[in-house]
């Protein structure tokens, strides 16, 4: 297998574009948007394609690895998170 992580997987689909082609199908089914609109959401839409590509080809473990990539929220719930677990080894010693 090719792309058998998820890293090795949105490494290759960093490099497509993957928007324009969901956007063809979305107005193939009369499903339209201005791009004034859409354009805010562009990275969104990238990551919620890339996510569910993984999801499909690596299962869900790499949909989230994917999904949640760069997420501030999470980003700062990990560090706070580690933060605490080293008050509390520090507490134990």
């Amino acid at each position: 297998k090719a792309y058998d992580t998820a890293n090795k997987l949105a490494a290759y689909l960093d490099d497509m574009d993957l928007v324009t082609p969901f956007l063809r199908y979305a107005a193939a089914r009369n499903v339209r948007g201005r791009y004034e609109f859409i354009s805010p959401s562009i990275p969104m839409v990238q990551r919620d394609i890339k996510s569910n590509i993984a999801r499909m080809l690596l299962g869900e473990d790499a949909f989230w690895m994917l999904y949640q990539d760069g997420d501030p929220m999470l980003g700062k719930a990990v560090e706070v998170i580690v933060k605490a677990s080293n008050v509390v080894e520090a507490d134990e010693e």
